[in-house]
């Protein structure tokens, strides 16, 4: 399987690729995952151009596992034969081994922690998420033929429509050698614009949701620990000495948690306006969930008393706008349409 078209150069290699990406057929984000897998799985030191579909699963599963479990970012539906409309398969994989509402560590670790999770995953998808997206991955359009000049497959014998057929999955892809040195040179290149133009897709479905990329990008992403420092001084010396869920008075005795009033995992970056004082009992309670909707109003109204005194606070609303009630709710509802369970607060007030 060692017979692919001849290029006269990588040109031809970097046209296809980014026309495939940002002008072909773009209905689902399969075939964004399939392009970020190839630029991965390439620009390693050694390569090996026959790939397993199990190896394909699992560079699937490290996309798709921080989006489903930690982000909770919505994915284009799929559509059945008989209308219905379904979420695509690996969000059903992972959620049914992933079940819980938050999951505070990162894909690492629980790729060490829970290896029978992992399996399974991967095992469902290699079963059911490349049937399409392989044989479909290399059409521009349907009118045009394929090209394969990134890789080579099989399909299940039977099929007579170029546009209707199941790839044979116990077959895996061969790589093009050229493909693997191009992708080498240029990754920096192709992984900006793969990740650029899934984002892009991914907006139409997550309306409101800040900052797609890092999310989408899997990476963790890192605590501003001097603003935070800084903030939290800020509100100490404004006269913030309860709690704000439970409101005891903090003292020597109770220590002080600045806290994510939306999640950060949502939120995605430091700003005053969404901070709190907590004791550790409620911090450590609410972790990684929105509290009931209260506490949102709260925030607001402690914005909008506070905000020109505390020039911090001040500057972190202005970056939002006038509208900032608005959208602060917002945030709000956007994460609980995602997903994210709401913790009841304080710990000792009842469901």
């Amino acid at each position: 399987m060692t017979d692919f078209p001849k290029t006269k150069n990588h040109q031809e290699f970097e046209e296809k690729f980014l026309s495939m990406v940002v002008h072909g057929k773009k209905s689902t984000t399969y075939k964004f995952a399939f392009a970020k897998f190839l630029l991965e799985y390439c620009k390693q030191d050694r390569v090996e151009e026959h790939v397993e579909f199990s190896t394909i699963a699992k560079y699937f599963l490290e996309f798709f596992w921080p989006q489903v479990c930690k982000t909770k970012l919505n994915h284009a539906p799929r559509y059945t034969k008989k209308g219905g409309i379904k979420v695509p398969d690996i969000i059903t994989i992972i959620g049914n081994e992933f079940s819980e509402s938050w999951y505070p560590k990162n894909y690492a670790y629980y790729e060490r922690q829970e290896g029978t999770k992992i399996q399974n995953c991967i095992d469902a998808i290699s079963e059911k998420c490349f049937n399409d997206v392989v044989w479909r991955f290399q059409k521009i359009a349907s009118i045009e033929p394929e090209n394969p000049l990134f890789f080579k497959y099989q399909v299940v014998s039977g099929w007579s429509d170029a546009n209707r057929k199941d790839t044979d999955l116990a077959f895996g892809i061969y790589l093009n050698p050229e493909f693997i040195k191009f992708v080498q040179e240029k990754h920096v290149l192709l992984n900006a614009v793969v990740i650029l133009e899934w984002a892009r897709f991914l907006e139409k479905y997550n309306r409101d949701v800040p900052l797609i990329i890092p999310k989408l990008e899997g990476s963790e992403i890192k605590r501003d620990t001097v603003y935070s420092n800084k903030a939290k001084h800020e509100l100490t010396e404004a006269g913030y000495n309860r709690c704000f869920y439970c409101k005891i008075k903090f003292s020597d005795s109770i220590k002080v948690h600045l806290e994510h009033v939306i999640p950060f995992d949502y939120i995605s970056e430091d700003n005053i306006w969404n901070y709190s004082l907590a004791c550790q009992s409620c911090n450590c309670h609410k972790s990684g969930f929105l509290p009931p909707e209260e506490f949102i109003d709260q925030l607001i109204e402690n914005i909008t008393k506070d905000k020109e005194r505390i020039p911090m606070l001040k500057d972190s609303v202005n970056m939002i706008g006038d509208n900032y009630p608005e959208i602060i709710k917002n945030h709000y509802n956007s994460a609980k349409r995602l997903g994210y369970a709401i913790k009841h607060m304080p710990p000792n007030k009842l469901n």
